[in-house]
């Protein structure tokens, strides 16, 4: 019954930006490493006999607000948008040339 149907085609493969790469290595480094902070914390509180003040703050907030800028530095570090597909090739600046005059 379905002998003559076409095949579907297969997906295309998705392709990740090196930016998009980045940040993701930068922000699972960071995680992995609050999750370890944070084990080795509750592990002193709970084998001493007195709360400990939280200490992993210090060292999650400097590598988190690093994390941030480096973030918004890639997010900026883009060459624009893309040309529109209507745009003859060679053109695309054209526009913000003239805006710039």
């Amino acid at each position: 019954l379905t002998f003559d149907l076409p095949v579907p085609a297969p997906p295309a493969p998705v392709v990740r930006s090196p930016a998009r790469r980045e940040l993701r290595r930068i922000w699972t480094a960071w995680a992995s490493m609050a999750v370890l902070l944070n084990a080795v914390w509750l592990l002193t509180v709970l084998t001493s006999s007195s709360i400990q003040p939280y200490w992993p703050v210090w060292p999650l907030g400097i590598t988190g607000a690093l994390a941030v800028v480096r973030t918004l530095n890639l997010r900026g570090a883009d060459d624009g948008p893309p040309p529109r597909p209507t745009d003859p090739p060679g053109r695309a600046g054209d526009h913000d040339r003239r805006r710039a005059r």
